[in-house]
């Protein structure tokens, strides 16, 4: 240390070797954390090193300056492969990425890309343990102790890109849903911590909904150009609809925004809503137009055969079905009743 107090000057040699950290809330546990370098005369520090998280190898760079020491800028570049981020019982990640993130009089400033090429996640009930005030807290009323609200000046500023790419082992699996997201989003900070976000999500695989499972259909969640904590759904499952020659399938569709879904049922071809409904929940159809209505509770008890118990809607009757799917379009339903009983075959054909 030299020079004069209003103007001092630092040079020598810095190392930080053999270091470790860990983040419980997110269960990440860096290991061999290192840095080393110099310290110049003419305010400037580089340090390089590195660090391991999971199986992966990281690499850091700090630069930094202190020309104006009421006002130094810091940059830290984070780059690595395989890199464990998360790791706790409801997510798992990790993540090749090269980013950096700078911090200056103006605010921070962040850029680069991350690519998250496998990833497990199994949403649940996460237990928080409570945290207890100090005996010597005080709870006051008014303003606050330090005389008043934050001003503008003091919250973060956060500026820049970052670009984040999903591959093909980005998983969510849950007793609901077995799915899988791809692709690739754009989120851009300016002046704001919620950075809006360009770019699409797909997901692929099945859920269950209002009962059945139903398998997703060209179904994505896409970020035009908006606030990324509030993303346009576009949703679509369904089920196949047997034994039934009009209607082949069966579905639901969440469409709107994340804060204000709207949820619709729909069938192939297309019916009205409480027919569609009653396809999607039961399997069974409702329609009185066509002399159709039983509703009907029943199970598979075979790959190919389904057991039914149904309720009249027209009448007082009761009726018992058996149906059984030959093959692909093929079909044979036989039903037994107070009424009468018969034997339906069906053949469909897709245009």
């Amino acid at each position: 240390l030299s020079g004069v107090t209003s103007d001092p000057s630092l040079d020598g040699h810095v190392a930080l070797r053999n270091a470790s950290a860990n983040i419980p809330f997110v269960g990440t546990q860096l290991r061999d954390v290192s840095l080393e370098g110099q310290v110049s005369s003419r305010d400037r520090a580089t340090l390089e090193g590195g660090f391991m998280a999971g199986e992966g190898k990281g690499k850091l760079k700090l630069t930094s300056s202190f020309s104006d020491w009421g006002s130094p800028q810091l940059t830290l570049n984070v780059s690595g492969e395989r890199l464990r981020l998360l790791n706790t019982p409801e997510v798992r990640l990790d993540a090749n990425m090269d980013t950096s993130l700078v911090w200056d009089s103006r605010g921070w400033n962040i850029g680069g890309w991350v690519l998250v090429p496998d990833a497990k996640i199994t949403p649940g009930t996460l237990e928080v343990e409570r945290v207890t005030e100090s005996e010597d807290v005080q709870i006051v009323k008014g303003e606050m102790p330090f005389g008043g609200q934050n001003k503008e000046e003091d919250t973060v500023r956060l500026n820049g890109n970052l670009k984040v790419s999903l591959g093909e082992k980005v998983r969510v699996e849950t007793d609901l849903a077995k799915t899988r997201l791809a692709g690739v989003v754009d989120l851009t900070w300016k002046e704001n911590l919620i950075p809006v976000a360009n770019g699409a999500i797909q997901v692929i695989g099945t859920v269950s909904i209002f009962g059945p499972r139903l398998t997703l259909q060209d179904s994505q969640i896409r970020f035009p150009g908006i606030p990324v904590n509030n993303p346009v759904l576009d949703i679509r499952a369904d089920r196949v609809i047997y034994g039934n020659t009009q209607i082949r399938t069966a579905g639901v569709s969440i469409s709107g925004t994340a804060k204000r879904p709207v949820i619709d049922a729909y069938t192939m071809p297309d019916t009205n809503s409480d027919r569609a409904w009653a396809l999607l929940i039961t399997g069974n159809d409702v329609d009185y137009g066509q002399s159709v209505g039983a509703l009907e509770v029943g199970t598979y008890i075979a790959p190919k055969l389904y057991l039914s118990y149904g309720i009249s809607l027209l009448n007082d009757g009761n009726i018992f079905s058996a149906r059984y799917d030959l093959k692909k379009g093929f079909g044979i339903k036989a039903s037994s009743g107070q009424r009468e009983s018969g034997v339906d075959v069906s053949y469909t054909i897709d245009r």
